[in-house]
């Protein structure tokens, strides 16, 4: 054999023991290829959905962000009220001590004052119908009296 067919059959024998190896590291690599495919697929589903959820949370923080706005103005109304309920705490306050110190004392001054009034009129009451009785009697008296001066005139 000569060396140009020492050199092909040795080439020959290479590329079979090269493809004999590189078989498997093809389909390996194969598998390699599908298998990050495949994780690009769901790499990219996973983006898509880290992207609502990103969404999602801006629009929660919009929403938090507005509610904290509306509970300072109703920290701010409640202060507020706050302020305008010990103001009229005390007025209520002032008012009872008036009540207590001043306006009832004059009332049941004035009460006592008609009650005594309606106790005279009630005892007087029947001496008036006494009265009435009498004046009537004396009208009719001075009437008849009338007539007798006018006869004996």
């Amino acid at each position: 054999m000569t060396n140009e067919e020492l050199l092909i059959a040795i080439s020959s024998m290479m590329d079979e023991k090269l493809d004999a190896n590189l078989t498997p590291m093809k389909n390996d690599i194969s598998e390699l290829k599908n298998d990050m495919a495949a994780i690009k697929n769901k790499v990219s589903v996973l983006d898509t959905k880290v992207a609502a959820l990103d969404a999602k949370v801006a629009a929660l923080d919009n929403r938090v962000t507005a509610l904290d706005a509306k509970v300072a103005v109703l920290d701010t109304k409640v202060a507020a009220l706050d302020t305008k309920v010990v103001v009229l705490d005390t007025k209520v306050t002032k008012i009872q001590l008036d009540l207590e110190s001043d306006i009832r004392p004059r009332l049941q001054n004035v009460e006592a004052c008609y009650i005594d009034t309606y106790k005279r009129y009630l005892q007087d009451s029947e001496r008036m119908e006494t009265a009435f009785e009498d004046i009537v009697m004396l009208k009719t008296v001075v009437a008849d009296h009338s007539e007798k001066l006018k006869y004996v005139s």
